[in-house]
């Protein structure tokens, strides 16, 4: 799909932005005049809109978690109706800029956009966190109150948790 819109998955710059609104309205199926009416307010708000970058620098931050913010935006902004000029699925780097797109044409309201944007920032963090404990388990084990004491203080002098301390000294201990 990205291929037939033409839609460059390199930069996101504000022409690409622009650009990137007018083929998906292409794509939206209805008259002329509706898409001309539509394109017309949405030009009186992209003034404001192109400075409003957020969705821009998350995505190109955030590369492995464009379908969970796609599927998030379509949730959150959309009630999990999926717009007509959407796709549902396709390459990270498309969702990544159907992301920006979703973005650019959600809010006409730069308040309830950053309000989106901070429960957008607050719930990627929690994901992030999800997924990093998908690969870590949890382990329970006791160690007498000097060793634990020691192990406290050579994190604290190595600005380590104790997690990565424990990892560290198993590491060496295999070399």
């Amino acid at each position: 799909m990205s291929h037939k819109l033409n839609i460059s998955t390199q930069s996101i710059n504000e022409k690409d932005r622009f650009n990137d609104i007018v083929r998906f309205f292409d794509r939206w199926d209805c008259s002329i005049s509706e898409k001309s009416k539509h394109l017309a307010a949405m030009a009186g708000i992209w003034e404001t809109q192109k400075n409003f970058a957020d969705m821009v620098k998350w995505v190109k931050l955030n590369q492995n978690m464009h379908k969970w913010a796609w599927e998030y935006v379509l949730k959150n902004g959309f009630n999990n109706q999926l717009p007509l000029w959407a796709c549902k699925d396709g390459p990270k780097e498309f969702i990544g800029r159907q992301l920006v797109i979703a973005w650019d044409l959600m809010f006409a309201n730069p308040d309830r956009q950053a309000l989106f944007m901070m429960r957008f920032k607050k719930a990627a963090s929690q994901q992030k966190t999800r997924m990093k404990r998908e690969t870590i388990k949890p382990s329970s084990f006791y160690l007498n109150d000097d060793v634990r004491k020691k192990l406290d203080d050579m994190a604290t002098r190595l600005k380590l948790t104790k997690s990565a301390l424990i990892e560290m000294l198993i590491e060496n201990a295999k070399q």
